[in-house]
């Protein structure tokens, strides 16, 4: 476009080389590609094809049509300026950035039809390896990349993981009060896997970028997400702890009786609505909050746990001989659920800047 203008290119030969840097500007895929993993291949593959392919199909038409299309909306792409016996042609590049527009809609009309079967292609092209556990796709990034965009990449992984722990909470309530069916307890037990594998590759991710020189606050961020992330796995942990207490308690032939069910159901009510809270804070940028009455209502919930814990101990006795056990299934749940209150907090201080 500046060659243009400056008249050192007719229009014709510099709206041509729009054509020809579709093609080369693909090398900029290549090169992040390079040493990523074979869905980036594919996706610097299929953008090289895509540019490839549209300059075949348009380029009998870029005389007769495209030029044509474009001065048309732009007439006065030739006029001239002369100042300080320097002649220039500022419109120009109007019409250049009208004929790249073309290029790309047209291309994208043509090819949208057949994404999946582009893919197809794409994807037998360039193989990817199999892999015995499923990798996060956010994370599948060039080593080279900035470390601001790899904790932005990370961030999602958070969140997933973030919004992962409230879907296992609100399965086990449904635990809790009998309402679950087998698939949500299969889901949260499988979930929590998933999580422990999110939280490595985390970890493995964001080490990388440790290593590297960044600035202070890039390796803040790095620390709070490794600490969010670490919170969020142990709350999995627990989630599957309380499901598999509950299990012990029903394969012993028991459950919780109607006034222990209230108790828990009433712990996960003000234990969840703290993990809410927490959960809407982990965000980008580090977000304004009150810590101190987030504390506050943290040690309330420590309190209620504690006084529940007391309140089942003294419910053992000689009248009940199955007590014990029911006792101490719940005594897990409550210890579970104090840890996962713990855990929130913990988030809470993490993102306020304190841990």
């Amino acid at each position: 476009m500046t060659l243009a203008q400056q008249g050192l290119l007719s229009f014709e030969a510099a709206a041509a080389t729009v054509f020809g840097m579709n093609i080369g500007t693909t090398m900029t895929a290549w090169l992040a590609a390079f040493n990523g993993s074979a869905e980036a291949r594919q996706t610097a593959l299929a953008h090289t094809l895509f540019n490839v392919v549209g300059t075949i199909l348009l380029i009998p038409f870029f005389v007769p049509v495209i030029l044509p299309l474009a001065t048309s909306f732009f007439p006065r792409y030739a006029e001239a300026v002369t100042a300080n016996g320097v002649t220039t042609y500022p419109h120009m590049a109007a019409p250049m950035a009208a004929i790249h527009t073309i290029f790309n809609v047209i291309t994208t009309l043509f090819f949208l039809p057949f994404s999946r079967q582009f893919a197809g292609f794409v994807s037998r092209i360039i193989k990817a390896p199999p892999s015995e556990k499923p990798h996060l796709s956010a994370l599948k990034m060039s080593s080279y990349i900035s470390p601001v965009i790899a904790c932005d990449q990370a961030l999602l992984e958070v969140e997933f993981m973030r919004d992962s722990d409230l879907e296992l909470l609100g399965g086990i309530k449904d635990v809790l009060a009998g309402n679950a069916t087998d698939s949500t307890e299969e889901h949260i037990l499988h979930r929590e896997e998933v999580l422990d594998n999110v939280q490595r590759e985390i970890t493995e991710f964001l080490g990388k970028i440790m290593v590297k020189r960044a600035p202070t606050a890039v390796s803040d961020r790095v620390r709070r997400l490794l600490r969010l992330s670490d919170e969020l796995e142990s709350v999995s942990d627990e989630a599957a702890a309380i499901l598999k207490a509950t299990r012990r308690l029903r394969k012993g032939g028991q459950n919780f009786s109607e006034q222990s069910c209230q108790t828990l159901l009433g712990i996960h009510e003000i234990v969840f609505s703290l993990a809410e809270t927490v959960s809407g804070l982990i965000k980008s940028p580090r977000p304004r909050f009150d810590l101190a009455a987030l504390q506050a209502n943290s040690h309330d919930i420590g309190r209620c746990i504690h006084d529940a814990r007391r309140n089942q101990l003294d419910r053992v006795g000689p009248d009940d001989p199955d007590s014990p056990v029911r006792v101490l299934a719940e005594l897990d749940i409550l210890n579970a659920y104090e840890r996962i209150r713990s855990c929130y907090i913990n988030m809470a201080e993490t993102l306020a800047g304190r841990k």
